[in-house]
Formats: structure tokens, sequence, C-alpha cells
């Protein structure tokens, strides 16, 4: 095989054979991971849990009245 040959052969298979390396399809669905913080930086805890919130009996009652579709 003469050098020409061999060049043409690489040649060929480097532009046929292999994509870029460049060309990466990042699009798509993406999303990020709340394991631990899912009730901090989510919607938040749980209707009802007033847990750490100094509350009396009034503003507790205050606080089962809220609905969360009238904003």
């Amino acid at each position: 095989m003469t050098r020409n040959q061999l060049t043409l052969t690489v040649a060929m298979f480097a532009s046929l054979g292999l994509p870029a390396l460049a060309q990466v399809d990042l699009s798509g669905s993406w999303q990020s991971k709340n394991h631990e913080d899912a009730l901090e930086r989510g919607a938040g805890p749980n209707p009802g849990d007033f847990t750490g919130i100094p509350f009396n009996d009034a503003g507790r009652a205050k606080a089962l009245t809220y609905v969360q579709s009238e904003i």
C-alpha cells in the first residue's frame, strides 16, 4: 500500500466513519434533582405542617383556612 493510498484510506474513515466529537446534542428535558432540599426549594412543606412556627390557637385556625387557589 502506498503512502497516498494510506492517506486516502485514513481520510475516508475519518470523514465518513466517525462522528465529529464537537457535535453533541444537549437538547431535551432538563430537571434538577432536589433529593434533600425538596421541601425548601420546591412547593414548601406539607399543608398543615406548622413545625417550628410559634402559633397560638387563633393563628393555627387562620392558617388552616388558607386556600392556595385564592392567589
